[in-house]
């Protein structure tokens, strides 16, 4: 994707739930970790927040 181009902001948010729903459903991940956010910033990158832990600090993936 360019970057003249914009995101379909319909196609983010159904991406970013399939993620979530991906994240809840691993069974990769440690007890605790838990989703903290989710959004798609244009023009082509999701970023992802989680706890690794109840409480813990906000990290991310992008």
């Amino acid at each position: 994707m360019s970057t003249s181009e914009t995101i379909d902001q319909p196609f983010a948010n159904e991406f970013v739930a399939a993620v979530r729903a991906r994240f809840h459903d691993s069974g990769l991940l440690r007890d605790g970790m838990e989703w903290a956010a989710g959004g798609v910033q244009p023009p082509d990158a999701a970023v992802i927040l989680y706890r690794d832990r109840p409480g813990g600090p906000s990290l991310g993936r992008r």
